[in-house]
């Protein structure tokens, strides 16, 4: 029994190693609306992961991207890398976190938009793993806690 016991544990370490040595690349490809004619529009945004652990905050992907654009259509591209992820999870529940200011009155709102597909982290561990996601959203007077649907290729 004792040495199952140590073994299990030698195991469980090995895979938290394997866990922790992988780099995991992220790339978002994002497209934002307006549809208030003639204001220009201020965006922060930001990308991170979403954890659950009660003592872990939510882990930042990216840095911050603030612009201020003119009316219409802005595009960006955010690139960041995490290290790793919460123990006992095998996905990184990625989530925009965006100020902007497309109101009627320029009042500033707040959206958090979680990516669906979710990014799944437990295959092949010994290797960097590339995700880049791609999405088009209408931020229109857009508040709240939503669920955006996106492109996600991984290799």
């Amino acid at each position: 029994m004792r040495g199952s016991t140590i073994f299990t544990l030698l195991l469980v370490l090995n895979s938290l190693c394997a866990v922790l040595s992988t780099n995991y690349h992220f790339t978002f490809h994002v497209k934002l609306h307006c549809g208030i004619p003639y204001r220009k529009v201020g965006y922060n945004a930001q990308f991170f992961d979403k954890d659950y652990m009660w003592f872990n905050s939510d882990d930042p992907i990216t840095e911050p991207y603030k612009t201020v654009a003119p009316p219409g259509d802005i595009a960006f591209k955010a690139e960041g890398m995490l290290t790793g992820d919460e123990w006992l999870t095998d996905f990184f529940e990625v989530k925009m976190v965006l100020f902007h200011t497309c109101t009627p009155s320029g009042k500033a709102m707040a959206v958090d938009l979680v990516l669906y597909p979710w990014a799944y982290n437990h295959y092949n561990l010994e290797d960097d793993k590339y995700y880049r996601y791609e999405f088009t959203r209408n931020i229109t007077e857009l508040s709240g806690d939503l669920v955006q649907p996106a492109r996600l290729d991984k290799t």
